[in-house]
């Protein structure tokens, strides 16, 4: 189980072939392929090909609270956070930081935290200056985070149709283990 776990865990993070990976353990391409989508089941970079995108939570200490499956790189972002399944879980009580362009007010109970824009303004007041800071401290966590999940090499070539159906699985098992990488994006938190 452990020679398996790391070939999965190679896998994942290299993005070596499923030829290359049964030459390094010595077993045939077929059970290399068994391995992954089993373990995929416990737990596109290129402008000519289809891309999929997906939606993480991360939490003000910079940990994955929430993985949306992928769509098709077509889809709005509003759209995905429509379909992510994220709306149920969010009350009144919560908040929400988005990017700038990302229009979500209507569509949720809770505060939504984005940097303001200076539309027509020539530069911002005191009050933004200051929000727009709070929400600069949280936003890199977040970039961490996202650049903690691109270093998985899976992600940067093309996905083979023989784990498209696995690709969730896949994703979502490499946002989880960015929560367990290296230390903590946040040491405070990690005390």
């Amino acid at each position: 189980m452990i020679d398996e776990l790391f070939l999965f865990l190679v896998y994942l993070s290299l993005g070596l072939k499923e030829k290359d990976l049964g030459d390094r353990f010595n077993i045939h391409q077929s059970t290399v392929s068994r391995i992954i989508k089993t373990w995929s089941e416990m737990f596109s970079q290129y402008k000519s090909h289809t891309t999929l995108k997906g939606m993480i939570g991360v939490s003000p200490h910079g940990a994955v609270t929430f993985i949306s499956s992928l769509y098709s790189g077509s889809i709005s972002d509003k759209e995905l956070f429509r379909q992510s399944g994220i709306i149920p879980l969010l009350d009144k009580d919560m908040a929400v930081m988005v990017d700038k362009g990302f229009r979500i007010d209507d569509l949720v109970p809770c505060k939504v935290y984005r940097p303001p824009f200076l539309s027509k303004k020539s530069q911002l007041s005191h009050g933004e200056v200051l929000v727009t800071q709070d929400i600069a401290r949280l936003r890199i966590h977040v970039e961490r985070t996202i650049r903690r999940i691109k270093e998985n090499k899976l992600f940067d070539t093309i996905i083979p149709l023989s784990i498209c159906g696995s690709i969730n699985q896949l994703f979502a098992v490499a946002c989880l283990l960015t929560n367990y990488q290296n230390k903590p994006l946040v040491k405070a938190w990690a005390k």
